[in-house]
């Protein structure tokens, strides 16, 4: 990062370190640049406690793709469990590690989660019919089954969010 060293009194992350390919490097380069007493605070849903109903073999193969993507690109989508071994091999002390849940009941936010489905999809078509995971035909139904699934009075999710707060002395 191109900062001096303890510059930093606090650096918050939301939904970052399920993408980066080296999460300790990026925690030292954190470490590095924090003041002395500075905090870090990280927060990532953990991709494998996700549910949702009704569940449905396309609403897996979309949840599936979701995954291999984030992993295609480097990322790891598992990475908030993790947490307390990443802050403690960058040298964070008083570790604060939590959890909290989200979920969407009320159908218009489950018609937003199947919409966001729908973007995302688009926007991975192209990786995911290259790399053989699906063909053009299966994505635009996985894309179509996302809305649909949003939109059905039906439709619930869950996710667990790790958060993690880590001090440098």
């Amino acid at each position: 990062m191109p900062f001096n060293d303890n510059i930093f009194d606090v650096v918050f992350c939301h939904t970052l370190f399920q993408h980066l390919k080296e999460p300790s490097e990026a925690l030292k380069e954190i470490y590095r640049t924090l003041k002395p007493g500075g905090l870090v605070a990280l927060r990532d849903d953990d991709s494998s406690s996700l549910i949702l109903a009704p569940e449905t073999p396309e609403m897996t193969k979309v949840l599936e793709i979701m995954k291999k993507i984030i992993a295609h690109k480097g990322g790891t989508p598992f990475v908030g469990k993790n947490y307390k071994h990443f802050l403690l091999e960058s040298g964070f002390k008083n570790l604060i590690v939590t959890t909290s849940c989200e979920c969407d009941s009320k159908l218009e936010d489950t018609k937003m989660r199947g919409k966001i489905a729908k973007e995302l999809l688009t926007t991975f078509k192209n990786d995911a019919t290259k790399l053989g995971w699906v063909t053009d035909d299966e994505m635009e139904n996985l894309i179509k089954k996302s809305e649909e699934w949003g939109s059905d009075p039906r439709a619930f999710d869950a996710i667990i969010w790790c958060k993690a707060i880590g001090f440098k002395n």
